[in-house]
């Protein structure tokens, strides 16, 4: 993927110039009026920053917004191809001799940015530094792994360094230590984490929370703070112009003079050519008041928070006779059936240490068995966060036994004792390193992803997911959905992912949702919900014993929560990932060890060639990282 990509860039890269005019006008066409790309975020944030200012006026500053917007994703792919004599022509540093100045007298130098015309192109500032000057950027890691690689790439081609936000003062403390100067880059004019929200300030018509970590990194260094002043002369020209900030005092308490300065002077040059400032995020979505609200409704105390497995063990006698009455019914499916569906491969107290060594705030463990189960011998069914819950507990007499595990699923929330916020596992589901409880719940919400994604009709699987599809549109109507729930279909967080909810917000139904196949959240809320909406169809599919093509499947419960907009948004394919174990066993062996992700899934499967070998390779791989006991074994 990282290398057809970059091959795509380099081709767009290649265009010279002269032509780009005319491709930039067919981008621009696409994203505005085609896809629509975020328009009613640009036109909320135009009208809220701009209220003087007439409907027209705000129009035409979002057009020209999207004009320049497509110049600048073209400008930042010349960068793969721009020789060093190109880029100094492109964009020229006015007053360069006085940041040379400060190095040379031993002092590094602090430059504050803004997501203001093309700040990309800022990365070529060390061809205009003294050479003992080292040159830094700082990054924020994105979530799609190819593209952070070739941004930083490009980043790179000039000489400068890229610094990872969370190593920022170890960098500036090692320059230091070094006896080196530095000139560092802080695109400062990002949100904070709700934590960590503290000093307002007001910004275009806003009273925001604000970033002064970078204020406390200047201070605690004694860096000399410049503010970076960008002009567009015409299209692929720029000029920037440093100024120097001062603050005499430093940040005290309640007080960060610089931050102060730097805002004022970002909406300054923001407030003269507004179309240069990147619109298209929810930058004001954190104001005072909003944040305050947020803190009210999170101040009751956090939710406990439970997990839900579903274990078979299939080596058990009582367990084996009683499948052999039913699989061979003329009705089953032989996907329903496979030994692939059921078998253990002895992974079961690794899942257990993974709960206990990385997720231990976990109230109880509730884990679902048949009637007829045998627990290991191993497991300490004493301990007092662990629940054994039989099938008879929560499924109706008149559905037992069953094999069907989209049956088992959909009585979950009549487990005795289950907390109102509980995470649901698959035992081929494994936490491979420390996630926290707001992994899975922020606000008293699950956390998931919205994000439509085509299926071609081909599979049994698509089929039973078709299934839950026609309930949904049953009770919900797509584009009321997405017009109360804006925010969270279109989350930047989501990047690519979400390709599909812009390609069919014409359309009025719901069609399947991405599925990441992982520990879900559930609200038991939702379950209720469903069963009310769905009674008859759920309890005349609960007789199905194996999979059949009728089922229902959880992405019923899943999909019902993220049309009620009982979700908060996150990409949880950001630190998980589903290994196919026919395929991709060698990869899923490596993450393991090198704990890659939060969460994986090994998905078993009749089919794989040297069984026993993989199973050895994937044991050795979770010893190596959860060699000792936990507290559910003996």
């Amino acid at each position: 993927m990282y290398r057809i990509i970059k091959f795509l860039l380099r081709a767009v890269a290649w265009i010279p110039f002269c032509v780009i005019p005319a491709v930039s006008l067919g981008l621009y066409i696409l994203i505005y009026y085609v896809l629509r790309y975020r328009r009613k975020i640009v036109s909320r944030n135009l009208s809220e920053c701009f209220p003087e200012k007439s409907d027209a006026e705000i129009k035409h500053i979002e057009k020209q917004f999207y004009r320049y917007f497509a110049d600048n994703i073209l400008e930042i792919c010349k960068m793969q191809t721009m020789s060093r004599d190109e880029m100094v022509r492109h964009i020229k540093f006015i007053n360069i001799d006085m940041i040379n100045e400060v190095l040379l007298k031993g002092r590094s130098v602090a430059l504050y940015l803004g997501h203001y015309a093309n700040w990309e192109w800022l990365s070529s500032i060390p061809l205009h530094i003294a050479p003992e000057a080292t040159c830094a950027q700082i990054y924020r890691r994105l979530n799609n792994r190819t593209i952070d690689r070739l941004m930083l790439e490009s980043r790179a081609r000039n000489g400068a360094v890229n610094v990872e936000m969370r190593h920022t003062a170890r960098f500036i403390s090692r320059m230091a230590s070094e006896h080196k100067v530095c000139i560092v880059g802080f695109i400062a004019d990002q949100s904070p984490k709700k934590r960590d929200a503290r000093f307002y300030l007001n910004f275009l018509n806003h009273e925001i929370p604000v970033v002064t970590g970078t204020e406390k990194i200047i201070s605690h260094f004694n860096m000399d703070a410049w503010f970076v002043k960008t002009n567009r002369i015409r299209r692929g020209y720029y000029e920037v112009e440093f100024i120097h900030m001062d603050n005499p005092t430093g940040p005290s308490a309640g007080s960060f003079g610089l931050t102060a300065q730097y805002y004022r002077l970002l909406e300054s040059t923001i407030s003269r050519n507004p179309e240069l400032y990147l619109w298209t995020h929810n930058r004001f979505r954190l104001s005072k008041h909003s944040y305050n609200h947020n803190v009210e409704s999170t101040s009751q105390p956090e939710p406990t928070v439970d997990f839900v497995l579903t274990w078979v063990n299939m080596n058990d006698t009582g367990w084996q006779k009683k499948f052999a009455r039913y699989v061979n019914d003329a009705g089953n499916e032989r996907n329903g059936v496979s030994d692939a569906r059921f078998r253990d491969n002895g992974f079961l107290r690794y899942w257990l240490r993974g709960v206990d060594r990385f997720a231990p705030w976990v109230r109880t463990i509730h884990m679902v068995v048949s009637d007829e189960c045998t627990l290991p011998d191993w497991l300490d069914t004493g301990n007092p966060r662990l629940h054994i819950v039989r099938h008879s507990d929560i499924i109706p007499p008149e559905f037992l036994p069953t094999f069907n595990s989209v049956v088992i699923e959909r009585y979950m929330h009549r487990i005795p004792g289950l907390s109102e916020h509980f995470v649901y596992f698959n035992d081929d589901f494994f936490i491979t390193r420390p996630v926290s409880k707001e992994r899975f719940f922020r606000n008293g919400l699950p956390c998931d992803i919205a994000a439509f994604k085509y299926h071609l009709p081909l599979s049994q699987w698509y089929r039973r997911i078709k299934n839950n599809v026609r309930i949904i549109n049953r009770h919900f109507r797509k584009k009321e959905v997405m017009k109360e729930f804006h925010d969270k279909w279109f989350h930047p967080s989501y990047g690519s992912k979400a390709i599909w909810n812009r390609l069919l917000r014409p359309y009025d139904k719901f069609i399947t949702l991405r599925t990441p196949h992982n520990a879900q959240p559930y609200l038991k809320e939702t379950f209720r919900q469903v069963w009310n909406a769905a009674d008859a169809e759920l309890t005349a599919t609960s007789a199905n014993k194996f999979r059949a093509v009728t089922d229902y499947t959880p992405e019923l419960f899943r999909m019902w929560q993220i049309c009620a907009g009982n979700f908060e948004p996150y990409n949880t394919y950001a630190d998980t990932r589903m290994f196919p174990l026919i395929i991709r066993h060698r990869e899923a062996i490596k993450a393991i060890y090198n704990q890659t992700y939060a969460l994986i899934c090994i998905n078993d499967n009749i089919h794989i060639r040297n069984y026993d070998a993989v199973m050895g390779e994937l044991k050795a791989a979770f010893d190596s990282i959860l060699p000792d006991k936990c507290s559910f074994e003996l």
